[in-house]
């Protein structure tokens, strides 16, 4: 099953695991985009209490009762611990994603992706990447604006 970070059985475990990880700048070694971070023990003091953002679906997905389940005894959990947990919304994410994921792709203006993919064979699904990353810069940036939906209301998007 697919995790956003590593698992373990208690909290403890997790600590160690980020402090073996973050240690000598190991995960910046690794990979050269990484931005160099220490392990911040501060942090991890007996007594220090802690805001806590979470959310129990991200609009897009529902979580299974189970999963539900879990953040919500999570969150009682961390609260008689004294911690304060604030509900926080995902957003669109998908929207947003796909924001990301094309900002990423095309941070040049496309021009790696469109050499890159000039002579590879596409699917009919992937094609409108090729056309779009092989498209004049203004054309980008009225596509940009158009995705951006500054004129919607987030109720009128999602409703």
């Amino acid at each position: 099953m697919p995790t956003e970070g590593p698992l373990a059985q208690d909290p403890h475990a997790i600590v160690e695991i980020m402090r073996a990880a973050w240690s000598d700048h190991f995960i910046s070694n690794q990979d050269a985009l990484a931005v160099p971070v220490d392990f911040r023990e501060d942090l991890f003091k007996e007594g220090v209490t802690y805001r806590i953002g979470f959310y129990t679906t991200d609009g897009y997905v529902d979580p299974l009762p189970g999963n539900q389940r879990v953040i919500s005894e999570a969150v009682e959990m961390l609260e008689d611990r004294g911690h304060e947990l604030v509900p926080f919304s995902m957003g669109d994410i998908v929207h947003e994603t796909a924001m990301g994921i094309f900002g990423t792709a095309f941070a040049d203006g496309g021009a790696r992706a469109a050499e890159t993919l000039k002579d590879e064979p596409m699917t009919p699904l992937m094609e409108p990447l090729r056309a779009f990353a092989s498209m004049r810069n203004c054309t980008k940036d009225l596509g940009r604006n158009l995705m951006r939906r500054p004129y919607m209301s987030t109720q009128q998007r999602d409703g």
